[in-house]
């Protein structure tokens, strides 16, 4: 899961980095991680790509009220 969503921010032209446990491996730790954080590019364009990017795997909010909703402010 981890490597779809970085094989689908790359193929939608995200600007972003991997910051984080999974950074850490990637440069030969050793450490243990199941989650992903990301440090993205926040104008206009790059948000739209992100949320292209991500609408196929429905990613949620975390602390938001279930059923809740993002929007880009169209």
């Amino acid at each position: 899961m981890i490597s779809d969503i970085i094989d689908a921010m790359v193929a939608k032209k995200v600007s972003f980095v991997v910051v984080g446990g999974m950074a850490a491996i990637s440069h030969g730790s050793s450490r243990i991680t199941f989650d992903l954080d990301v440090c993205y590019a926040r104008d206009k364009a790059n948000l739209e790509r992100l949320a292209r990017a991500l609408a196929p795997m429905h990613p949620s909010l975390r602390g938001a009220p279930a059923g809740s909703t993002v929007s880009l402010g169209r």
